[in-house]
């Protein structure tokens, strides 16, 4: 049997990994089992193809060199960390991310030390892009060639050189798959050199660096079905409609025709985009709720979705935040206590959204059953009166509840235990004045009905801090970063905001980022003496630097508890 442990938190726990999500597979017949890493952030580039996430490596001993892991190890030879009989652990890769989207690759370069100035673009087929300048970003060369017909959407990441000789621009196809995937052209027309150079020392250069291929259709979920073609509308567009799909599932349709000629069907065709995601809308999120923070302000806190739609493999990725003021006419129920006599005893207990109270005496105060209620996670503040009435037969207390915080419509309160005695004793509950729904117009203007307010709550960025110190006023040379595998150009430990976010944006590994500098002053402090104002060494020279910087290409998969501020007029 294999003795070992294995979490995913070691995993994450290496510096190069990032998120990921593990999953356990007894293996009974083996004595073993099987664990599954997905790579929740699987853009590595190393110099070859995008998405090329390295294989983890094993070793069998603590605090052993880097040299000593390897894809499989095994217990042979004993004072390992793990033990069994002909016990191994091997690691393979079960799936490569993006496996079957084509990329290709466009290469632009100048010789002789030169700068890349000017414009390019990209062509598919008999059309092309606008012109693009060179420091174009992913986000608008993407735009671009998503318009392009068959090109759909794409996955773009540039790469320019620490010397701007050299535009590596990376395009992945996750709409067109296989044959519908067209072959790109590099146009060099508006680009020029800082080096007076001939014309043609302007090189581009195209290259498929994984083929695309077409989806086996051959899944447990696979399914097909037979369309018929009504009399007469041979020219019209056939319309087939696929239910009972999987949500978040992507799938891939392909058609092909039947006359009835060779008893065979004919040569199918996918469809365009080839994939397609079954998807909704999102639900609604979770736990909302609200807090005042001042006399002008409101805090409003509140978890995702439990099902976000396409699955939850696309979380949301902003929230709107509407606010306007209460109806000003609440909700009135009323617990009514029913009976021939006054000869009662006992308790009750009641029920609102999915919360119950603890027993009530059957003859509770107002206050002891307002405390109750407002005992209720699901409950708000509530009023509560109560009357008593008494005829020849018949004996009663009613209990009106007036919900202050909780607005309409609201459902009823229910009796969860009854633990009344009494001759024809009766307990129940109904609505005397319903509460009004927010209307959410109190910001209208004429015939355009909106809220008093309204905020856009975007998804937070990932924010990393590089902090450069030295302990003595001697910090010099420089630093690189390396993110998914690419290292990037070296960074001088003086450099500013701009000229970080420059080396990052170049990166390829790296989409939308920025940079700004948190401290870049030097305090000395000399012996005997107040400090003194910043100093340096050299114009300028700090003993340390620290830039924080944020972006959105590491997705976060623990998101917390979304909140927003609102106040009247904003």
């Amino acid at each position: 049997m294999l003795i070992g442990v294995f979490t995913q938190a070691a995993i994450e726990a290496i510096p190069t990994v990032g998120e990921v999500l593990v999953s356990r597979v007894e293996l009974p017949g083996q004595f073993g089992a099987q664990w599954r890493v997905t790579f929740l952030n699987s853009e590595w580039y190393q110099g070859g193809t995008y998405f090329d996430v390295p294989l983890l490596t094993v070793a069998n001993f603590d605090n052993v060199p880097l040299a000593n892991y390897g894809l499989t190890v095994t217990s042979a030879g004993g004072n390992g960390t793990f033990a069994g009989a002909n016990a191994a652990v091997a690691v393979s890769r079960l799936a490569g991310a993006y496996a079957g989207y084509e990329q290709q690759s466009l290469t632009f370069s100048t010789a002789n030390n030169g700068t890349l100035l000017g414009t390019f673009s990209i062509g598919a087929g008999p059309y092309s892009t606008p012109p693009l300048p060179i420091n174009a970003t992913n986000g608008a060369i993407g735009a671009a060639l998503a318009l392009l017909p068959s090109v759909g959407q794409v996955v773009v990441r540039t790469q320019l050189s620490s010397n701007g000789a050299q535009l590596l621009v990376v395009v992945v196809f996750v709409q067109a798959l296989g044959g519908a995937v067209p072959v790109l052209v590099a146009n060099t027309n508006g680009l020029t050199s800082s080096v007076h150079l001939a014309p043609r020392a302007i090189n581009a250069a195209v290259a498929t660096l994984v083929p695309g291929a077409l989806p086996v259709l051959g899944s447990v979920y696979y399914n097909s079905t037979v369309v018929a073609v009504p009399a007469g509308a041979d020219t019209q567009p056939v319309v087939a409609t696929a239910s009972g799909l999987v949500e978040g599932l992507a799938y891939y349709v392909r058609v092909s025709a039947w006359n009835g000629a060779g008893n065979v069907y004919g040569a199918a065709k996918p469809s365009f985009p080839v994939l397609t995601v079954a998807s909704s809308a999102p639900r609604a999120v979770t736990d909302v709720g609200l807090m005042a923070t001042s006399d002008t302000s409101l805090r409003v806190t509140w978890k995702p979705p439990a099902s976000a739609g396409q699955g939850g493999a696309y979380p949301p990725s902003a929230y709107t935040v509407d606010y306007d003021l209460a109806p000003t006419a609440p909700e009135v129920q009323v617990v009514s206590l029913n009976a021939s006599s006054a000869q009662i005893s006992g308790t009750f207990c009641l029920a609102y959204g999915g919360h119950a109270t603890g027993a009530i005496p059957y003859d509770a105060a107002a206050s002891r059953l307002e405390s109750a209620i407002e005992s209720l996670a699901s409950v708000g503040n509530v009023q509560v009166t109560q009357s008593f009435s008494q005829s020849q037969n018949r004996y009663g207390i009613a209990w009106a509840v007036t919900f202050v915080d909780n607005v309409g419509p609201l459902p009823l309160l229910s009796v969860a235990c009854n633990d009344l005695a009494g001759s024809m004793v009766m307990i129940n509950a109904y609505r005397q004045a319903a509460a009004a729904a927010p209307a959410f117009t109190g910001g209208s203007l004429g015939i355009y009905q909106q809220p008093l307010g309204t905020m856009t709550v975007q998804e937070t960025a990932t924010v990393l801090r590089i902090q450069v110190n030295a302990s003595a006023a001697d910090l010099n040379g420089y630093f690189t970063v390396v993110n998914g595998g690419e290292v990037s150009a070296p960074i001088d430990v003086y450099s500013s905001a701009a000229a970080v976010q420059t080396v990052l944006t170049n990166m390829l590994t790296v989409a939308d980022v920025t940079v700004t500098t948190v401290d870049r002053a030097l305090q000395v402090r000399l012996p005997h003496l107040a400090p003194s104002p910043t100093a340096s060494p050299r114009s300028p020279s700090p003993r340390s630097a620290t830039y924080a910087y944020s972006t959105s290409t590491a997705p976060c998969r623990r998101a917390p508890p979304r909140s927003a501020t609102a106040a009247p007029g904003t």
